[in-house]
């Protein structure tokens, strides 16, 4: 199942980078334009998926990551769970009802 959504993320993304622009060779400045999902985890009943959505940000050289949330099932968008920038590691408790993760500082704020 979290190869599943993962791989789904995945080719969406690319096809809509390569979609928008035709068909040619990947770049090093596309990079910066993917959105990519990380360490999904799925809560211990199986309803939901929590993500580490991660972005490129060029300006900054760097990448920026935020926790979100999606249904199992697909009924719904994923959500944004944070709103850090260097939000990861998402995990949830045994029961289900708590999401841990961890957010380091940024040091520009």
């Amino acid at each position: 199942m979290r190869m599943k959504l993962l791989a789904g993320v995945l080719l969406l993304t690319t096809a809509t980078v390569l979609g928008a622009q035709g068909r040619r060779p990947i770049t090093d400045t596309d990079l910066f334009k993917f959105v990519w999902a990380a360490d999904p985890q799925m809560s211990p009943n199986g309803s939901q998926v929590a993500f580490v959505r991660v972005t490129a940000d060029a300006d900054k050289d760097r990448y920026d990551t935020q926790i979100f949330i999606v249904p199992a099932d697909g009924s719904a968008a994923p959500r944004p769970l944070t709103s850090g920038r260097n939000d990861r590691a998402p995990r949830w408790s045994p029961d289900g009802r708590q999401l841990a993760f961890v957010r380091t500082p940024d040091p520009s704020t």
